[in-house]
Order: C-alpha cells, then structure tokens, then sequence
C-alpha cells in the first residue's frame, strides 16, 4: 500500500487543516491521487493521500468506508479537510486559516446560503468537499456519522450518511458555508477564484436508483399536496372556485389520507353543486379510515341536516359497533345533535331560526358543563338548538369570553381570569356576575344588571327532591380539564361528569341530592349543587394548566350574595377522604334566581324569530 504523508513536513503551511483523501481499485482513481498529491506538493499543503485495499468492494461499499476514515483521520490529526481523490486543489484554501468552525463545506448544487431552498436542493452539504474541526463537538458529530453508517442495512454511500447525521444531530456546531465562487466543475466558465474541481468518476450517475437517495423538499408528494392545497385555498378567496375546485382535486390525490384535504374538495363540490360527488368522497374516504372522527362528523351533521335519518342512523350504527372507545363515544354525541336537528325538521323550524348555542364536544360524549347549554336554552326558548360556530353562537355557561366576537350572543357567561378583556361589541342579555359587568362597561360595552349561570335554572327545569335517606356521604365531581388526574378517593363518591343529555343531567342531579356536601373543580357542579340546596366547595387538583384565576368562581359568589370560598387543593393530600365534608362551607337555602336572567333569553329568540 502507498500512504503518502506529508503532515510532518517542514516549511508546509500548519496553519491550514490536513488535506485527507484515499484510494483504490480503478486506474483511474491511482492517477487522481497522484495528480491531487502534485497539487498540495505545489501548494505547500499539508497531506495525507493513502491507498486502500478495496478488492472486492462494489462503489457504494468504498464510499461507506470514508465515514471510518473520517475517525481515523480526526485520531491522527485533529481537523482535517476531506476532499474526494479524483478532485483538484487549484489554490491554497486560505478561508480555512486558523478555522475554528467545528464543520464546514459547500451547500448542496453549489448554492449560496442566502439561495438555499430546500425545496430545490435533496442534501444540505456537497460531500466531496468536507471540513472537520477539531473541536470536541465535532468528535461526536464523526461518532455519530460512524454509528449512523453501522446501524444501516440497506444500500447507501457517505452523502446519505452524511445527511441523515446532519439532520438528526442533536447539537448546534459553530458552521463554515464556503462560497460556491470556490468550486468548479467541468464545463463551468472560468472565473479565477476556483480553489476546488470536482471530478466525475461517473458512477453516482451509474449507481442511481441502486442506493438510497434523498429527494428535495420540492419532490416530496406530500409537500407538493399540502402547497396544492395552499393554493386551493387562495384560489377559493380569490373567487377562481373553478381552480379552486381541480387544485384541491390534485391535492386530495397527493394526500389521500389527509382529513383536510377531502373535507376540502368536499366543501368545493357541494360549492359548485355536484352534491353526488360531495358526497361520495366523504363515504370513500371514511370506509378507508373508519376512526377519523373529524370526516365522519362532517358526513353525519350533512346527512342530517338534509333529513337523510335512515343513512344517519347506519353511520351511527357502524360507529357504535366499533372497537375504539373513542368513536363509540362520538357515535353517542352525534346521536343527540342529530336527533335535535330531527326534532328540527318534524317540527318545521329551518335552521336559521333555530337558536344557534356553542358547546366544547370534548370530552365525548359530552361533560355535564358542557351538554348543560343546549340542554336549558331547549327548555328555555320556543326552537331546538343546534351547534353553531363558537364565534357565532351563543355563548353561555362555563367558558370564555375572550372567544366572542361582534356576531356573538352572551348569556348566562363571564370572565375566567381577571385580565380578560370582554369583547364590547357582543350582545349580552345577561352574564354571570357584577365583576363580569363591570369589566364589560368598562371596556366600553353595555350589558343590563342581569346576572346568572344556567345551571341555576335546574330545579325549575328539572325538579327533583333530595331523598329521604342519601346513599353517600361526600361527593367528588371534576370539571373537564380534570378528568385524567389521578387522585385517591377513600370513602368519597365520585360523580361521573360524561354523557349525553338529558341522561347525563338526571344522573348528575340524582347522585348531588344522594351526597351531604359536593367537593368539585367545575364551576358548573357547584353552582348546580348549590341550586338544589347542596353544600359545595370548590377545589382544584395542582398546579397545572389552570384555565381560570377563579375569576368565574368569585363572580358567582358575588352574583348571588354567598360568602367567598378560596379553592381548596386536593393535590396536596395522600387521600380525598369523607372528613373534608368540613371543609365543605353550609348552605342554608338555595340561591334566589334573578326573575330576569331565563326571560332574558327567551325574549331575545322570540324577537329574533318574528
């Protein structure tokens, strides 16, 4: 073997890195060393030039022995500057003097840094031209080149290495972008500031398709159907619904798994009229992927709005059969939404007239805070509730108003945290407190001295009496934001928050009254404890990602004349046991219900209907 070193030679540059490179096999490659020796030996260059044994190798097999050679070389010199053996060194690399970048090279299709686009180019870094530092960072970046080229199986050479290192490496290194103005290939017109030529042994053109490539962001189907789908977009603001229509149809072929896209060439369909089709993409792609809740929902809420009961009901039928909670559990939500617009529709209300309420679906079925809203305005107004768009729809009960806009209609809502600024512009018939109105005036809004919270109407709505002999103790009910946190319970019944109306709401009232005093995080359980006369503390469980300040809590407290309580945190006891009943302050008699709060809403639709 034939190792040329010259590292050790006197009068060659130490300031520049060691120029590395090997060979083996083809003649070719023995007269490339030889010419790229002749180079650095004029240039006063510092290298090491070896020849390797590699009988036997196939081409991407020789290649895969650099990422050994890169450690040896690190062992041997420190930084050192890899070039491929069939390369030329046309002048001294002086942006390399004194480098203390921890990596370095050319960007890939001689890009300058400002112009790279990974949508054009497959591979960041150009491999035949490669500096390495000789920093410690850059010693785990050559350990993990080498344990990324021993875990791989398939057929690959150093530049797919390379880049999968590159782009999974953990830690940020100190870069040197070289200027592609410093690299030639045959053919380039000459400019003079050339330091590096690339040779072309031919056998990447060779050996394509046989090892492992890298494509370009701009190749990648799943890309271009996401761009297709910007596109469709834009097309569709800009009025052009004909090309908005054959874009999302491209982007639906390039992402054919994608909810997104098929709800969106759907939507366009319908849009354009061809109801037929509309439909059918839906029914195609849910029978391809039966758990995608968010496809199923809009096929369902289609056909029921279209009066389709027979078709809603195998939809919801092959949902309740399923195997995933999860889609047995939105089965049972849709069961109710769909038999409102049911009710809708014998009864001959259109769906403009029908009060339009928002509610949080998740958790499905439904948490009792949530399924409370269309529940009451049902028995409140004369018309069946549908859902409607947050931004849009009446807003009552647990939950924010930092979601309302000029289009919304406030009920029976307020503030969850102090800092909240309401929106002015809304309409509020009532809301739950006087914090809530003064922050409301405020801000420049207006609002009558209205106050109350939905679940106050229960007992009027559904009239239920506390049981001569109650079956439990303490109860323990969690708001929707506490349903996975783990707690102990020792002889404390807890209340079961998930279900669908009116199921839900009966159970939840039954098991209040059979329970001395309630321990609960939902504003919504307390404030419906405390209507039917239950004793109730509100509680929290840590420190996590509070929704509220307790805002909501004290406005309510306000609103109905009942002695502040601060929130008591379960999370910092080894147990809920029954003695914290006495933590549980007493309530002589229910709240009053302001006489207003119900009439307030039903008012409001009677006027919107006529």
């Amino acid at each position: 073997m034939n190792d040329h070193d010259t590292s050790s030679r006197e009068g060659l540059r130490g300031d520049l890195p060691v120029l590395v490179s090997f060979y083996g096999g083809d003649e070719y490659y023995h007269r490339s060393a030889e010419r790229l020796r002749a180079d650095c030996d004029a240039l006063g260059m510092r290298h090491h030039i070896e020849e390797r044994d590699v009988t036997g190798l196939a081409w991407p097999e020789i290649c895969r022995e650099k990422i050994s050679f890169y450690g040896r070389m690190r062992e041997q010199y420190g930084a050192f500057l890899w070039t491929d053996v069939d390369n030329r060194l046309l002048a001294v690399p002086e942006v390399l003097s004194g480098s203390r970048a921890d990596f370095g090279g050319f960007i890939g299709r001689r890009k300058y840094l400002r112009d790279y686009d990974p949508y054009e180019v497959a591979r960041f870094w150009i491999p035949a031209v490669l500096y390495f530092g000789s920093s410690e960072i850059t010693g785990r970046f050559i350990d993990a080149l080498g344990e990324r080229e021993a875990s791989t199986e398939e057929d690959v050479t150093d530049d797919w290495v390379l880049q999968e290192t590159w782009r999974t490496f953990p830690e940020e290194m100190s870069l040197l972008v070289l200027p592609p103005s410093l690299l030639e290939r045959e053919g380039d017109e000459e400019v003079g500031a050339a330091v590096f030529h690339i040779g072309d042994s031919g056998h990447v053109r060779d050996f394509r398709g046989k090892v492992a490539q890298h494509a370009s962001k701009g190749a990648d189907l799943q890309l271009r159907g996401k761009m297709l789908a910007a596109e469709s977009r834009d097309a569709m603001k800009e009025g052009a619904r004909e090309d908005a229509l054959v874009l999302a149809e491209h982007a639906h072929r390039r992402l054919p798994d994608d909810s997104e896209a098929v709800l969106r060439l759907s939507n366009y369909l319908l849009s354009s009229g061809d109801l037929d089709r509309s439909d059918a993409v839906l029914k195609e792609f849910v029978a391809g992927h039966p758990g995608n809740l968010a496809v199923r929902d809009a096929l369902v809420r289609r056909l029921s709005r279209r009066g389709e009961h027979d078709a809603v009901g195998d939809q919801l039928t092959e949902m309740l059969g399923a195997e995933e909670p999860r889609v047995i559990a939105r089965a049972q939500a849709l069961a109710y939404e769909t038999e409102l617009d049911r009710r809708a529709q014998e009864s001959g209300e259109s769906d403009r007239s029908r009060p339009s309420v928002w509610w949080a679906r998740i958790p499905a079925p439904g948490h009792f805070a949530e399924v409370l809203k269309p529940w009451v305005v049902d028995q409140v107004v004369q018309g069946t509730p549908r859902f409607g768009r947050r931004q849009r729809a009446l807003l009552t009960g647990e939950g924010s108003l930092a979601t309302a806009t000029e289009s919304s209609v406030v009920w029976g809502s307020g503030l969850r945290d102090a800092e909240e600024v309401p929106q002015s512009g809304a309409t509020y018939l009532a809301v739950r407190g006087p914090r809530t109105r003064r922050a409301l005036l405020a801000a420049g809004g207006s609002c009558p001295e209205t106050f109350g919270d939905p679940a106050q109407l229960l007992p009027e709505l559904l009239p239920m009496a506390k049981p001569a002999r109650r079956r439990h103790y303490l109860g323990f009910f969690r708001g929707a934001g506490d349903l996975s946190t783990s707690v102990v319970l020792d002889g404390v019944h807890e209340i079961d928050p998930v279900g669908t109306p009116p199921g839900v709401i009966e159970r939840v009232v039954e098991e209040f009254l059979h329970c001395r005093g309630i321990l609960t995080t939902s504003l919504a359980g307390l404030v419906a404890a405390h209507a039917y006369g239950i004793p109730a503390r509100w509680c929290t469980l840590g420190s996590g990602p509070a929704e509220t300040d307790g805002e909501d809590f004290r406005d309510y407290f306000d609103a109905v004349g009942l002695a502040p309580q601060e929130p008591l945190d379960l999370s910092t006891l080894p147990a809920i046991t029954r003695d914290l009943l006495r933590e549980v302050p007493s309530l002589k008699a229910a709240p009053p219900v302001d006489p207003t709060f119900s009439r307030a809403l039903s008012q409001h639709y009677v006027m919107e209907v006529g």
